[in-house]
Formats: structure tokens, sequence, C-alpha cells
């Protein structure tokens, strides 16, 4: 067990290390990706648009919603290439492949507290109050980290069989991000596809986290539906999710050496 921390921490620090090797301005562009993107859209959508002038702490609001979505992005996109990036590791030593899929994630990760420093910087700015919903922040980071986790685990072991898988999740993530209520509000939505869109844990996330961060008003699942069935259906989602990337890159992991 102890090896095996080592390992991940070893792989971390080399994930990180590596990411920003030979640039000037190095782990700053953690901070000024989200930053830049959350300029622009925010011009477009408060200025352009009209969007989000209904919406209190707009600017807060949408910082948080970019933030959690590039962690999501970073975090699975890193997983699904993390196996090929070990590759001539794997070959040449027995070492844990989930440990591999494991460090991207917590490199992502760190990347995101990062960022969310930023969100909570934006906020003193903003005066957006304080309130005792923050600490579900903890639990919805936890729950966040665990499906990228799943998701990764799949993309990884689909990648190493099929390099399309690439072109395949960028598309995928593209009709995701305007899937999910980041640059608009749930309140343009007909209710019929609110609830198409809280299938997805990320919109869960998104929206709970607006809530417990940024203003009360922000829609989750419960102003959606009462309903235990739909609950259910949508705690199945994320279950499955969990599930199918274990047990898919469990069963393939051991030949990870020879198809790489």
């Amino acid at each position: 067990m102890k090896s095996k921390k080592n390992l991940i921490k070893q792989l971390v620090i080399t994930d990180l290390k590596m990411r920003y090797q030979n640039s000037v301005l190095g782990y700053v562009w953690t901070l000024l990706k989200p930053l830049f993107m959350f300029g622009v859209l925010f011009v477009v959508f408060t200025q352009i648009f009209k969007v989000g002038k209904a919406v209190p702490y707009f600017a807060a609001y949408l910082l948080l919603g970019l933030v959690v979505w590039t962690f999501f992005v970073e975090a699975t996109v890193s997983g699904m290439h993390s196996i090929l990036q070990r590759g001539d590791m794997i070959r040449k030593i027995t070492i844990s492949k989930f440990a591999i899929v494991l460090s991207a994630n917590i490199s992502a990760l760190i990347n995101f507290l990062f960022n969310l420093c930023v969100v909570i910087a934006a906020m003193v700015l903003l005066s957006v109050p304080l309130r005792w919903e923050m600490l579900f922040m903890l639990p919805l980071i936890a729950f966040l980290f665990v499906t990228t986790l799943g998701i990764s685990l799949l993309l990884s072991t689909l990648f190493v069989k099929f390099r399309d898988m690439s072109h395949v999740w960028d598309v995928v993530v593209q009709t995701l991000f305007y899937a999910t209520p980041i640059l608009y509000t749930l309140d343009i939505v007909p209710r019929n596809i609110q609830l198409v869109q809280f299938l997805s844990p990320v919109t869960n996330i998104i929206q709970f986290m607006r809530w417990s961060f940024i203003t009360p008003e922000a829609p989750t699942i419960i102003d959606v539906s009462t309903s235990p069935i739909y609950y259910g259906i949508v705690l199945s989602v994320f279950i499955t999710i969990l599930m199918v990337g274990a047990l898919y890159f469990k069963k393939h992991s051991k030949f990870f050496a020879e198809e790489i």
C-alpha cells in the first residue's frame, strides 16, 4: 500500500512538471486559461445577449461553472491518454495501471483546487455572502472526482484499443458543453429538457455547487422533480458510469503491455 502511494505521488509530481515544461508562465496558465475564457464569455452573455442579468452574482456563477467544466474535461482527457503515455514504463516493469489513471486525475484535481481559489477571490471581490451551505463543497468535489475517475478508466481502456477515441471524446465533450447549463441559466430551458440535463452527473454537480457556493436561487434536481423514481434513475446513471469504467478497466488492463 505504501509503495502504491509513493508511486502515485511520483507520477503526480512528474505529470505536473511535464505539463508546463519549457513554459514561460508555468503554473500560471492553470489560472489564466479559465480566467481568459470567463472574461470573453462574461462580456458576450451579459453585454450582448443579456443572459445573466437576472442571476445574482452572475460573474461568480459563470466562473464556477467554467472551472468545474474545465476540471471535468482536463481529468477525463488526461486520464484517457495516461496509459498510452506511460507505455514504455508498462512494458518494462510491473506497475499498477490503476495508479497511472488515478495520478492523472489527481493532477487535474490539484489544478482544479487552484482554480477554486480564483473563484473564492472573485466571490470576495463581488461581495458574495458566505453561507453555511458552502460546507457541501467537499462532498461535491469528491463526487465529481469519482465521476471523472470512472469515465477516465473507461476511456483509457478504449483508447489503448481504439486511438480514434480521442476524436470521439472531443465531439462528446463539445456536445455535453452546450447540453450543460454553463453559459446559460436553466430557466430558459423547458422542463422536459431539464429532466434530461439532470441525468448528467456533471449538471448535478455544477448546479449543486452553484447552490452551495453562490446563491440559493440556483436550481438543482430537487427543483426540477420530486419523483423518487427519477432520483433513482439519476443515481443509476452515476453508478453505471463507475461500474462500467471500473469493470472494463479491470478486465482489459492485464493486456495493456501487449496492446500498447
